[in-house]
């Protein structure tokens, strides 16, 4: 399920200068494992799903959900943009900014209920499984990102049958993972830390990792359009560019540290 919601001015100064003010939300809710027999919960009551129980032989079947699910999150997108446009004679200048604030909970934990490994039907009647797997920690992350994106261009036309495009971005893209710091330390210093309260916190804790400041991305485009009857007298326009842009964080990769140690146990 998803919501937005958008509000855009756009405000013309004079003949030279414009400007474009963007406020926007927007909401993606996304949900695994659950069913409508009840047996499989929403990803907000995830403790209280069955335990899953299997068996060795094969020929017996299981029962319980996976011990993946439920799982999901939601993210929560608050966006505010500037864009500023000044001709200057051959010059069509442009600058602004984005600024993203994210707010994503995600539920996710496997093992988080446990399983149960049995051989047959008889060591399940009495209660000797073969193994008995559970998760320790929280299945549940409030992720937070702020992202700001700033860029300047300049639509050059150098000749009226040519345009050069020339632009430079700044991203930075915050450190969501830092959660995990934050998290593993408050465990590991409270009252029922998960690992050996003598060991150091560097190696009982996930570590601070710092934000990268240096993401520029330059770019570089054209537009021609050449005379001459083989491109019917200037009827056609040959464009290309080069820009170099930055990936934000893949929040598969934060769930995978967030069901391993030192997150959890």
């Amino acid at each position: 399920l998803g919501q937005s919601g958008l509000i855009d001015w756009t405000h013309i100064f004079n003949n030279h200068m414009l400007n474009e003010l963007r406020i926007g939300y927007q909401r993606n809710n996304a949900e695994f494992g659950t069913n409508t027999l009840g047996t499989v919960p929403g990803q907000a009551a995830i403790g209280t799903a069955l335990t899953n129980v299997t068996f060795v032989d094969s020929t017996l079947l299981e029962y319980g959900p996976p011990t993946n699910v439920p799982q999901g999150r939601i993210v929560n997108s608050y966006q505010l943009q500037d864009n500023f446009d000044y001709t200057l004679g051959l010059h069509q200048l442009k600058w602004g900014a984005n600024i993203t604030n994210q707010r994503s909970p995600n539920v996710f934990l496997p093992n988080y209920n446990g399983q149960y490994v049995f051989d047959d039907w008889g060591t399940y009647a009495a209660n000797t499984p073969v193994s008995v797997n559970i998760t320790l920690g929280s299945p549940a992350f409030g992720f937070r990102e702020w992202d700001t994106f700033l860029y300047v261009g300049d639509d050059w036309k150098v000749k009226s049958n040519l345009t050069l495009n020339l632009g430079l971005t700044w991203s930075y893209l915050g450190q969501p993972a830092n959660i995990f710091h934050q998290e593993t330390v408050k465990q590991q210093t409270g009252r029922n830390p998960f690992w050996d309260p003598t060991l150091p916190l560097s190696a009982t804790t996930s570590p601070s990792i710092a934000a990268v400041h240096d993401l520029f991305g330059p770019s570089i485009g054209f537009a021609w359009s050449p005379s001459g009857p083989l491109t019917g007298n200037g009827k056609t326009v040959l464009r290309g560019g080069y820009r170099l842009t930055y990936d934000p964080a893949y929040y598969n990769t934060f769930l995978l540290n967030a069901t391993s140690a030192p997150v959890v146990r």
